[in-house]
């Protein structure tokens, strides 16, 4: 019997003529979703894929790439998706010695292409002889390269096994090949909600979707969530149909927290955990504004050290494809987040990468971002470290600012405000400016400068 056969047999049992898949206006349902994996599993058969291949998925959510994903977990396939960049393609299908791509075309048919790759990378040789349902994910590289994440899928949804709660239409925020989109997908799907996908990822284009579609669950990122406040789309658009936002990825900042707050007073914040390399873990928060988290999951093992936090469970990953095996010998996983402990609750001050160096003293870039974010002037800021002869390294803000100032005049402003709140190491050496957000810091704040 297939190791996950369980999660068949639950889409399975859910009411056949309820919505499972929203794409651009066309609704499917959970028993048109079970037809068309059972039509791609058999066209993965007749086409000669073997379980245990490498298989990519260059796509983002759609009724057809999640049909698919499931028609190659069935098929126990190791799958390594992309959202859409065919830069990133190229390197992650490499690394992983992906040997076929998987394609929709667009008459519904699958086809795939022999890349020629041979399995050389050890780690995939070894699981591919296991017939198990495998996924390769990358990290987001912010510090240099990426580093290809192996799972296996039996351990990693085995969290959804006996989860059950209500029913949500949720929008999957975070990409086909994001931890956080997945584990969106699969929870929602589990549960007999109803993914609403989206084209774009901008507040525009995310309010008319939840105003559309009647979203209730918004999983989605700090960054995004200060642009969403900072464009006003809330106010332009129906979003009483939403219930809960979540929010992970990266630390959010006290004002936005604080507005966040004040302008879904009815719908339930609540910050999320996880990592690549674990996958990701029910939370609960102290309260609704509050930092401060503790980790519902019963497999889930913590420690501190030296402010560092490592973690045990059950669903990390079997290992890196390109880099050493980053488990200590008890056998917990190096978040590389700082954190500050009160009993079961944590709050994440940042990575420790991310600290800055400044003549031996240490500076957390969220402490100065919530500092300078508190200017009116200031619509977004991304606070890192940056290479000086003397010092090591200085505190460089890049900004985005709210009015028509000089630049200069900006710059006195950051720098006479961040003097009332914080030490003078802390305070921007340099200020840059930006012209605008970017897809990738709506997503997630970017902190590899080329002069870090």
């Amino acid at each position: 019997m297939h190791e996950l056969s369980w999660l068949f047999e639950r889409l399975k049992g859910i009411d056949t003529a309820k919505e499972a898949v929203i794409q651009e206006n066309k609704a499917a349902t959970y028993g048109e979703l079970i037809d068309k994996i059972g039509m791609l599993y058999s066209s993965i058969l007749s086409q000669g894929i073997t379980g245990g291949e490498t298989v990519g998925l260059a796509t983002d959510f759609s009724m057809g790439s999640i049909s698919l994903l499931m028609a190659l977990i069935k098929n126990s396939n190791i799958i390594v998706p992309v959202a859409n960049s065919p830069q990133r393609k190229r390197e992650f299908f490499e690394e992983a010695d992906v040997s076929r791509e998987a394609v929709i075309l667009e008459n519904g048919e699958l086809n795939f292409t022999d890349t020629g790759r041979n399995p050389k990378n050890r780690m995939i040789i070894d699981f591919s002889k296991q017939i198990r349902p495998g996924i390769v994910l990358f990290t987001s590289g912010t510090t240099g390269k990426s580093k290809g994440v192996l799972h296996d899928l039996t351990r990693l949804l085995r969290k959804f096994q006996n989860t059950v709660h209500a029913s949500l239409r949720t929008i999957p925020f975070m990409f086909f090949d994001h931890i956080g989109g997945l584990d969106t997908l699969f929870d929602v799907l589990l549960n007999g909600g109803t993914v609403v996908t989206v084209r774009n990822r901008d507040p525009y284009s995310v309010c008319r979707a939840i105003e559309k579609y009647g979203i209730e669950l918004l999983p989605t990122t700090p960054s995004f969530l200060n642009l969403l406040l900072l464009s006003k789309e809330y106010q332009k658009h129906d979003l009483s149909s939403l219930k809960i936002i979540t929010y992970g990825a990266e630390p959010i900042m006290d004002s936005v927290l604080m507005k966040l707050n004040e302008q879904f007073p009815h719908v339930k914040i609540i910050q999320k955990y996880g990592l690549t390399e674990t996958g990701s873990f029910r939370t609960k928060n102290r309260s609704k504004d509050s930092k401060w988290i503790k980790m519902n999951d019963g497999s889930l093992k913590t420690k501190i050290i030296d402010s560092k936090l490592y973690i045990k469970t059950e669903s990390s990953m079997i290992g890196y494809l390109n880099e050493e095996n980053p488990f200590d010998e008890e056998g917990f996983y190096p978040t590389g987040d700082l954190v500050e402990v009160d009993g079961e609750y944590f709050k994440i001050l940042g990575r420790e990468s991310d600290v800055i160096n400044v003549g031996g003293e240490k500076v957390l870039p969220l402490e100065v971002e919530n500092v300078i974010y508190e200017m009116p002037e200031i619509s977004e800021v991304v606070v890192y470290g940056k290479n000086n002869p003397i010092l090591g390294k200085i505190v460089a803000a890049d900004v985005l600012i709210t009015s028509e100032i000089t630049k200069n005049e900006i710059k006195k402003r950051i720098r006479a405000h961040c003097r009332k709140k914080l030490e003078e190491y802390k305070i921007p050496v340099e200020v840059n400016f930006m012209e605008s957000y970017g897809q990738s810091s709506v997503i997630k704040k970017t902190r590899n400068k080329k002069d870090t």
